[in-house]
């Protein structure tokens, strides 16, 4: 099956929301670059510390309702109150996740970080109007997604560097957090009403009210299990090594944040066009998915290997010089986290969420157990190796899980001609 770069659209309009997903990239690198050269290795772990405690709920107070809308809003674009059902359900759950868990917190976190951790939840709250991002890639104007997201973090490194000079600590870093998500918030709202899309928030439907809800439990388990495979080895990090350790293996995975972003990018330009029947495997849009996703992870992963000694220490400076320990297993983690962001598209897509969660338990299995046997051995390195095993999982496991899957399998792992013909 052959097709042109040259005279593909889609490819055209992907390449122009990977340019601006990359200068997003580049500001919020040296957002981070800034907080990480000025907090230090141990404050930057203490903040990372809380903030992954934040990221960890966060799955159950979204429940799901990013990914529903956007696969639900592009094989029925006609039903526009799948909008504000969505974004109501995801608000309405995320204020009671805030207070049903704060019990636990008081428990476990000094005053000052406890006012740091319901800061940065209630900024991740009012990060629920970002759902309406998605109603941009699926009508098929992700450029405008881009273009907020680059003028968000543009706002976000001037909040920074300003406050960077007054010597701001982990408390007023929160706060800033919240600002900018609240100005972001704003600038969605308004690009909403430019394009004429304030109809889509009109409606609710009740009738979908208890399915949505429902597919969002399976997709809300999933996505926590998938941010505690991330998150896990902080938390393990901080009890076995302290702050200091945190900063050091927090600062470089960032890095692995921003390409997991970038990998999601090409997924979410390249679901709305994928055929609604499975069947329909040679399609020109699920070869895509394959290609470009291979592609841009295996660049992205050897690029790093590569250029990651000097871009740590011109990025995160001389205080972070031991983290280039971490760049041979980062580089494998990248790509292996390329191909997840993939499967984890195409699964959710055509209903296979179950094979979701179930590799997400075993990948986050492994990581735990790894990282409980070689913390305690090779410090930061146990940690990111077992990242690593627990990526190579999360990518291909599905296999072993849905056996039927093979062919899908097979071209996330090598999308060449022959087996695309098949």
């Amino acid at each position: 099956m052959k097709y042109s770069l040259k005279k593909d659209i889609v490819f055209e309009k992907l390449s122009k929301s990977l340019f601006l997903k990359f200068i997003e990239s580049i500001l919020i690198l040296l957002i981070y670059s800034l907080i990480s050269r000025y907090l230090g290795p141990a404050n930057l772990g203490q903040f990372t510390y809380i903030l992954s405690l934040v990221l960890i709920i966060e799955p159950f107070g979204r429940i799901g309702m990013r990914q529903i809308l956007i696969d639900t809003l592009a094989k029925n674009k006609k039903n526009p109150s799948i909008v504000k059902t969505t974004l109501l359900i995801e608000l309405f759950f995320y204020t009671l996740l805030i207070f049903f868990t704060l019990p636990i917190f008081i428990k476990i976190l000094s005053f000052k970080d406890l006012v740091i951790y319901l800061i940065l939840s209630f900024s991740y709250l009012i990060r629920a109007g970002e759902n309406l991002l998605n109603i941009f890639y699926v009508y098929k104007s992700p450029g405008i997604v881009g273009l907020i997201q680059v003028s968000s973090n543009i706002i976000f490194l001037i909040l920074i560097a300003f406050s960077a000079l007054l010597n701001f600590d982990i408390f007023y870093l929160s706060i800033i957090f919240f600002i900018n998500f609240f100005i972001k918030e704003l600038i969605i709202f308004f690009a909403v009403i430019k394009k004429r899309f304030l109809f889509l928030i009109k409606k609710i439907d009740k009738k979908k009210l208890k399915e949505f809800i429902f597919q969002g439990l399976l997709v809300s388990l999933s996505g926590f299990i998938g941010i505690l495979l991330f998150k896990v080895d902080i938390i393990f990090i901080n009890n076995y090594l302290g702050d200091y350790k945190t900063g050091l293996y927090a600062a470089p995975m960032k890095i692995l944040t921003n390409f997991t972003v970038l990998f999601t990018v090409i997924s979410n330009n390249l679901v709305p066009y994928l055929p609604v029947n499975i069947i329909s495997s040679k399609n020109n849009n699920l070869i895509r998915l394959y290609r470009y996703t291979w592609l841009f992870a295996l660049i992205s992963s050897i690029g790093f290997y590569i250029f990651g000694s000097k871009f740590i220490m011109v990025y995160l400076g001389e205080s972070y010089a031991l983290s280039k320990v971490l760049i041979p297993y980062l580089t494998f983690s990248i790509f292996f986290q390329g191909i997840a962001v993939a499967d984890n598209a195409y699964l959710n897509f055509y209903n296979f969420r179950g094979v979701i969660i179930v590799k997400s338990i075993i990948s986050l299995l492994i990581n735990i157990v790894f990282n409980i046997l070689l913390i305690p051995i090779i410090g930061i390195r146990g940690a990111a190796f077992a990242l690593t095993l627990a990526t190579f999982f999360n990518g291909f496991g599905g296999f072993l899980i849905k056996p039927n899957l093979n062919k899908h399998y097979l071209l996330l792992l090598l999308p060449i001609h022959k087996y695309l013909k098949k």
